[in-house]
């Protein structure tokens, strides 16, 4: 075999194995491309989920303004309202687990740009609907391919820091009362000008947008488990059982239940006491401005959440924040003054928005880490079944009462149980601050 030589006599060309040696040490000397900071995908993060729920937001407070263009009306339209709201919860509880796992599989990311993603399409699809039927079809498709919370909150616990988990899913949590607070404003100025379906389909646009952005900055470092050793590895039930960790799991997605139902009482009760309380003149603006308080609380307290755990634990949290609300909701039946409840409403958003991400941190610390993102499916559907049942719940008191402040006792009641509950069954779990 001829080889040429270069100046000097030395082998110009040859290598081991085939591979040039000036190649080869090219190679070796390039640096390999570091990892984007995990603050700059945090902030993308932040940014995708809180555009995907102010999408998700938009939605439902001109429910009947979209019923209305598809032919619906009458007392048909509160009917519908419900059932579309009660269709995306089902579809959300139905399917969370199933993202969970499959995303412990592929990756926590690809579950991330499917949730918006998926929120997108559905929301593009309801403002093409052309009759109520198939958009209630779509609302369902919508609870299915969404539940970007679950998603986020184990693709944060498996990507952050260990010593920034809690700080980066409170940081997280800040996003859904932001979005959730900023949908419907935007909705109230686009909706005028481009009328519902035509807003609805950029509301859909942009979530599709952000999930492109999620897929392209977000660097998730997803090791395949093994085949056989997935085959060989329990799951659900069994796997937490093994762990030895099934009755804290349970308790905690039990916590996450109540807080969710806690959550969707307060947004219907507050409406219904802010109702009875002030003109129909002023009726939006009170309720817009106490919604706005309730979300700057709870955003505060979320990003709070580091900080606390680190110094007390997040059990005690849980406790301190549910006796805190019990307290709160408990006044909040004797207070007649709309001034006073603007007040208290911004108390409340305080003591709940410390609560889920306590409970997500510690899902994250007691969950195996082959099991994470199915546990958090699992409280996706905890979620979505908290807000499916409070808000039948509460409307139902007030019916069978009169009174709109009748549904505050209830919530006292169920942050009474999440505290005592806390108390009793979490003793494993004292201490622990990450």
């Amino acid at each position: 075999m001829a080889v040429r030589r270069g100046q000097g006599g030395t082998l110009a060309n040859a290598g081991v194995g085939g591979v040039p040696p000036n190649a080869r040490d090219s190679a070796q000397m390039t640096p390999l491309r570091q990892p984007r900071p995990w603050s700059t995908q945090l902030g993308v993060l932040w940014i995708g989920q809180a555009l995907t729920v102010m999408g998700a937001s938009f939605v439902m407070p001109f429910m009947p303004l979209l019923l209305v263009s598809t032919g619906v009306s009458g007392s048909a339209i509160a009917l519908w309202t419900g059932a579309m709201a009660t269709l995306t919860q089902t579809g959300m509880a139905v399917f969370s687990p199933i993202w969970g796992r499959l995303a412990d599989m592929t990756g926590r990311k690809p579950m991330m740009v499917r949730a918006i993603f998926g929120a997108g399409v559905s929301t593009i699809a309801i403002a093409l609907s052309p009759n109520v039927y198939v958009m209630a079809a779509m609302f369902f498709a919508r609870g299915a391919l969404a539940g970007i919370t679950s998603a986020g909150a184990a693709l944060v616990t498996s990507m952050a820091p260990a010593d920034r988990i809690a700080h980066s899913l409170g940081v997280l949590q800040s996003s859904l009362y932001i979005g959730s607070t900023a949908g419907p404003a935007i909705g109230a100025g686009l909706i005028p000008f481009f009328g519902v379906r035509t807003s609805f389909l950029l509301a859909g646009a942009l979530q599709i947008v952000t999930a492109a952005a999620v897929a392209h900055y977000v660097e998730e470092r997803f090791v395949r488990e093994d085949a056989v050793v997935r085959r060989g590895r329990s799951r659900g039930r069994r796997g937490l059982r093994e762990a030895g960790v099934s009755g804290t799991v349970a308790v905690l997605l039990l916590l996450g239940l109540l807080a969710a139902a806690t959550s969707a009482g307060l947004g219907v009760t507050m409406t219904l006491r802010v109702r009875s309380l002030v003109t129909p003149m002023h009726f939006a603006v009170a309720v817009g401005i106490i919604t706005m308080l309730q979300a700057s609380g709870g955003a505060v307290s979320a990003l709070m959440i580091s900080r606390l755990g680190r110094r007390t634990g997040y059990r005690r949290v849980l406790v301190a924040s549910s006796v805190w609300a019990m307290l709160i909701f408990a006044t909040l039946f004797f207070v007649p003054s709309l001034l006073v409840i603007g007040l208290l409403a911004s108390l409340t958003g305080l003591a709940l928005g410390a609560f889920v991400p306590a409970v997500n941190t510690l899902l994250g610390v007691v969950t195996p880490s082959q099991m994470r993102a199915e546990v958090f499916g699992y409280g996706g559907t905890a979620f979505a079944l908290g807000g499916l049942v409070a808000p039948i719940t509460c409307t139902s008191l007030i019916a069978a009462t009169g009174d709109t402040a009748a549904p505050f006792v209830l919530l006292a009641a169920l942050e009474m149980t999440m505290a005592l509950w806390a108390v009793r069954s979490l003793r494993r779990l004292d201490g622990v601050a990450r």
